[in-house]
């Protein structure tokens, strides 16, 4: 889902013709697309909503909630980044020491 609604925020941010249109999406579409229950979806949004991750228009429909510095989620989220990229280097060595044969 947060995906799907960052995914909106991008492709405005790529092509400012798309920003006239919209860069919120709804639960229903988000349902409709993800085939997860709408009622899923909709307990979904508001868990990221009380994270401070998204915020609902006056439409009803969800958009990242951006701020000065960014968004929240990419500041919770950055710490997780970080240990994937190390996680996949040790993992890349490691597939490396059994392909050269030093194991």
């Amino acid at each position: 889902m947060l995906a799907m609604i960052g995914q909106m925020t991008l492709r405005a941010y790529m092509d400012p013709a798309a920003a006239e249109r919209s860069t919120a999406i709804s639960a229903s579409r988000i349902a409709d697309v993800t085939r997860i229950p709408r009622q899923t979806v909709r307990r979904k949004l508001q868990s990221l909503h009380a994270r401070g991750w998204i915020e609902q228009d006056d439409k009803s429909s969800w958009r990242l909630r951006l701020d000065g510095s960014g968004s929240q989620a990419q500041r919770d989220l950055q710490a997780h980044d970080a240990r994937g990229v190390e996680r996949a280097v040790r993992l890349h060595a490691a597939f490396s020491a059994v392909l050269d044969g030093e194991r």
